[in-house]
C-alpha cells in the first residue's frame, strides 16, 4: 500500500542508498561491456588462429 506523501522518504534523507544504486546499475552495465568486447576478441583470436593452422599445415 502507498506511504502518505508526508511519510515518504526523500533523496535528500537518502543520498547513500540511491548512489550506491546508480554505483551498482553503471557496473552491471560497464560488466556487460567488457564482457561482450572479450568475447568478440575471443572470437577474433580464435577465427585468426584457424586461419594461420589451414596456412601452415596445407
Amino acid at each position: 500500500m502507498p506511504r502518505a506523501r508526508s511519510q515518504q522518504v526523500s533523496l535528500q534523507d537518502t543520498p547513500y542508498c540511491h548512489c550506491t544504486f546508480l554505483c551498482r546499475e553503471y557496473a552491471v552495465f560497464v560488466g556487460r561491456f567488457y564482457v561482450e568486447k572479450i568475447r568478440f576478441l575471443v572470437q577474433a583470436l580464435s577465427t585468426a588462429v584457424a586461419g594461420l593452422k589451414s596456412v601452415c599445415y596445407s
